[in-house]
Protein backbone atom coordinates (compact mmCIF):
# COMPACT_ATOMS: atom_id res chain seq x y z
CA UNK A 1 0.00 0.00 0.00
CA UNK A 2 1.10 3.77 -0.64
CA UNK A 3 0.31 6.02 2.57
CA UNK A 4 0.68 9.52 1.77
CA UNK A 5 0.53 11.80 4.83
CA UNK A 6 -0.20 15.45 4.58
CA UNK A 7 0.03 18.67 7.04
CA UNK A 8 -2.61 21.25 7.25
CA UNK A 9 -1.55 24.13 5.63
CA UNK A 10 -1.13 27.50 7.14
CA UNK A 11 -3.48 28.36 9.60
CA UNK A 12 -5.45 31.92 10.88
CA UNK A 13 -4.10 32.65 14.37
CA UNK A 14 -0.32 33.03 13.82
CA UNK A 15 2.41 30.82 15.25
CA UNK A 16 1.34 28.96 18.55
CA UNK A 17 0.71 26.07 20.24
CA UNK A 18 -2.13 24.80 19.05
CA UNK A 19 -3.32 21.10 19.77
CA UNK A 20 -6.79 21.23 20.69
CA UNK A 21 -7.50 25.19 19.19
CA UNK A 22 -9.53 24.38 16.11
CA UNK A 23 -8.23 27.67 14.11
CA UNK A 24 -9.48 27.83 10.19
CA UNK A 25 -7.29 27.65 7.57
CA UNK A 26 -5.86 30.84 5.68
CA UNK A 27 -6.34 30.92 1.94
CA UNK A 28 -2.43 30.41 1.64
CA UNK A 29 -3.18 27.45 3.61
CA UNK A 30 -5.64 25.60 1.65
CA UNK A 31 -3.08 26.28 -1.17
CA UNK A 32 -0.24 24.74 0.35
CA UNK A 33 -2.39 21.37 0.84
CA UNK A 34 -4.42 21.51 -3.00
CA UNK A 35 -0.92 21.42 -4.21
CA UNK A 36 0.69 18.74 -2.08
CA UNK A 37 -2.66 16.39 -2.26
CA UNK A 38 -2.74 17.33 -6.78
CA UNK A 39 1.12 15.25 -6.46
CA UNK A 40 -0.71 11.80 -5.37
CA UNK A 41 -4.36 11.90 -6.15
CA UNK A 42 -6.14 9.85 -7.10
CA UNK A 43 -6.15 7.86 -3.76
CA UNK A 44 -8.68 5.16 -2.66
CA UNK A 45 -9.01 6.43 0.50
CA UNK A 46 -8.91 9.59 2.75
CA UNK A 47 -8.63 9.99 6.14
CA UNK A 48 -8.07 13.13 7.94
CA UNK A 49 -7.83 14.31 11.96
CA UNK A 50 -11.76 15.71 13.36
CA UNK A 51 -9.60 19.26 13.54
CA UNK A 52 -10.97 21.88 11.38
CA UNK A 53 -7.54 22.88 9.85
CA UNK A 54 -7.68 19.29 8.38
CA UNK A 55 -11.20 18.41 8.31
CA UNK A 56 -12.61 20.95 6.43
CA UNK A 57 -9.98 20.68 3.53
CA UNK A 58 -10.61 16.83 3.22
CA UNK A 59 -14.22 17.09 2.99
CA UNK A 60 -14.19 19.23 0.31
CA UNK A 61 -11.67 17.30 -1.57
CA UNK A 62 -13.49 14.27 -0.88
CA UNK A 63 -16.70 16.01 -2.31
CA UNK A 64 -15.07 17.03 -5.17
CA UNK A 65 -12.73 14.05 -6.34
CA UNK A 66 -14.79 11.32 -5.35
CA UNK A 67 -13.07 10.03 -2.34
CA UNK A 68 -14.52 8.34 0.24
CA UNK A 69 -13.91 10.24 3.29
CA UNK A 70 -13.24 8.82 6.78
CA UNK A 71 -12.80 11.30 10.17
CA UNK A 72 -10.75 9.50 12.69
CA UNK A 73 -10.38 10.99 16.13
CA UNK A 74 -6.43 8.89 16.69
CA UNK A 75 -5.17 11.74 13.96
CA UNK A 76 -5.47 14.52 15.94
CA UNK A 77 -2.71 16.49 17.28
CA UNK A 78 -1.18 16.32 20.77
CA UNK A 79 -3.01 18.19 23.48
CA UNK A 80 -0.88 20.89 24.81
CA UNK A 81 -2.95 21.74 27.96
CA UNK A 82 -2.30 25.22 29.89
CA UNK A 83 0.11 25.95 26.76
CA UNK A 84 -2.81 26.15 24.09
CA UNK A 85 -2.47 28.79 22.43
CA UNK A 86 0.49 30.38 23.65
CA UNK A 87 3.23 31.59 21.47
CA UNK A 88 6.54 29.52 21.82
CA UNK A 89 8.19 33.42 22.05
CA UNK A 90 6.03 33.92 25.04
CA UNK A 91 6.65 29.98 26.62
CA UNK A 92 10.34 31.14 25.99
CA UNK A 93 9.66 33.80 28.40
CA UNK A 94 7.30 32.66 30.74
CA UNK A 95 8.54 28.93 31.64
CA UNK A 96 12.00 28.36 29.80
CA UNK A 97 12.74 25.69 31.88
CA UNK A 98 9.87 23.53 31.17
CA UNK A 99 9.71 24.62 27.21
CA UNK A 100 13.11 23.50 26.91
CA UNK A 101 12.62 20.11 28.66
CA UNK A 102 9.49 19.59 26.58
CA UNK A 103 11.39 19.72 23.15
CA UNK A 104 14.43 18.15 24.71
CA UNK A 105 12.39 15.06 26.09
CA UNK A 106 8.67 15.03 25.41
CA UNK A 107 8.18 11.59 27.00
CA UNK A 108 9.69 13.22 30.55
CA UNK A 109 7.97 16.41 31.12
CA UNK A 110 4.12 16.85 29.92
CA UNK A 111 2.70 20.40 29.65
CA UNK A 112 0.65 21.46 32.79
CA UNK A 113 -3.04 19.33 31.89
CA UNK A 114 -1.56 18.28 28.24
CA UNK A 115 -1.71 14.86 26.57
CA UNK A 116 1.23 12.80 27.65
CA UNK A 117 3.87 11.81 24.79
CA UNK A 118 3.42 7.83 25.74
CA UNK A 119 -0.90 8.60 25.28
CA UNK A 120 0.02 9.85 22.12
CA UNK A 121 1.72 7.98 20.35
CA UNK A 122 0.38 4.65 21.70
CA UNK A 123 -2.82 5.95 19.84
CA UNK A 124 -1.30 6.78 16.88
CA UNK A 125 1.19 3.36 16.45
CA UNK A 126 -2.88 1.85 17.21
CA UNK A 127 -4.12 3.66 13.96
CA UNK A 128 -1.43 2.63 11.81
CA UNK A 129 -1.56 -0.83 12.92
CA UNK A 130 -5.34 -0.77 11.85
CA UNK A 131 -4.45 1.23 8.90
CA UNK A 132 -1.97 -1.58 7.21
CA UNK A 133 -4.06 -4.65 8.39
CA UNK A 134 -7.34 -3.04 7.05
CA UNK A 135 -6.58 -1.43 3.55
CA UNK A 136 -3.63 -3.46 1.63
CA UNK A 137 -2.77 -2.68 -2.12
CA UNK A 138 -4.04 0.70 -1.27
CA UNK A 139 -3.78 3.93 -2.03
CA UNK A 140 -4.37 6.25 1.35
CA UNK A 141 -4.12 10.18 1.49
CA UNK A 142 -4.35 10.84 5.51
CA UNK A 143 -4.60 14.65 6.29
CA UNK A 144 -3.59 15.40 9.68
CA UNK A 145 -0.80 17.62 11.86
CA UNK A 146 2.86 17.52 12.75
CA UNK A 147 3.09 15.75 15.11
CA UNK A 148 1.18 13.27 13.90
CA UNK A 149 3.38 12.84 11.25
CA UNK A 150 6.53 12.77 12.87
CA UNK A 151 4.90 10.08 15.40
CA UNK A 152 3.55 7.81 12.10
CA UNK A 153 6.74 8.31 9.87
CA UNK A 154 9.09 7.49 12.71
CA UNK A 155 7.09 4.36 14.29
CA UNK A 156 6.61 3.22 10.40
CA UNK A 157 10.30 3.15 9.74
CA UNK A 158 10.78 1.69 13.21
CA UNK A 159 13.37 4.95 13.41
CA UNK A 160 13.47 6.59 17.17
CA UNK A 161 11.02 8.47 18.71
CA UNK A 162 12.88 10.13 21.15
CA UNK A 163 13.74 13.33 18.90
CA UNK A 164 10.55 13.47 16.92
CA UNK A 165 9.58 17.28 18.36
CA UNK A 166 12.77 17.85 16.12
CA UNK A 167 12.08 17.25 12.80
CA UNK A 168 11.23 19.84 10.08
CA UNK A 169 7.10 19.47 8.82
CA UNK A 170 6.18 22.44 7.40
CA UNK A 171 2.21 23.66 6.35
CA UNK A 172 1.44 21.90 3.43
CA UNK A 173 4.27 19.00 3.38
CA UNK A 174 4.37 15.74 1.98
CA UNK A 175 5.24 12.78 2.84
CA UNK A 176 4.96 9.38 1.29
CA UNK A 177 5.38 5.63 2.42
CA UNK A 178 5.25 2.20 0.65
CA UNK A 179 4.37 -0.71 2.40
CA UNK A 180 4.86 -3.85 1.45
CA UNK A 181 4.59 -6.93 3.87
CA UNK A 182 4.44 -4.76 6.93
CA UNK A 183 7.81 -2.84 5.73
CA UNK A 184 7.71 0.45 4.92
CA UNK A 185 10.00 2.20 3.37
CA UNK A 186 9.85 6.08 1.87
CA UNK A 187 9.04 6.77 -1.35
CA UNK A 188 11.55 8.81 -3.32
CA UNK A 189 10.87 12.74 -3.32
CA UNK A 190 8.28 13.08 -0.10
CA UNK A 191 11.01 12.06 2.52
CA UNK A 192 10.46 14.46 5.79
CA UNK A 193 14.05 17.07 6.42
Amino acid sequence: MDVFLLRHGETTGGERLRGRLDDPLTETGRAQMAASARRVLPVDALLSSPRLRCAAFAGDLAEHAGIPLVIDARLREIDFGDWEGLPTAELARTAPAALHAFWRDPYRLTPPGGEPMTAFVGRLRAFWRDLVTQAPGARVLIIAHGGVMRVLWAHAMGAREDDILRRPVAHGALFGLRVVAGTATPIPGMNPG
